[in-house]
């Protein structure tokens, strides 16, 4: 399990840090094929819990 990943499991209501931040929206651009300004509206203010469930 990565680090990213036991955060994602562990943190619940915490905002992630800058790094996760970057990480996880990348992550949603590539998944959703969005583009990165429409990832930050949609996702910003999301818990490690709610970027778990996504």
């Amino acid at each position: 399990m990565s680090v990213l990943e036991d955060r994602l499991a562990n943190y619940g209501d915490y905002f992630p840090s800058c790094m996760d931040y970057a990480e996880l929206l990348a992550r949603i651009v590539k998944k959703e094929k969005i583009a990165i300004e429409k990832a930050r509206e949609k996702y910003g203010s999301f818990s490690y819990r709610q970027w778990e469930k996504i």
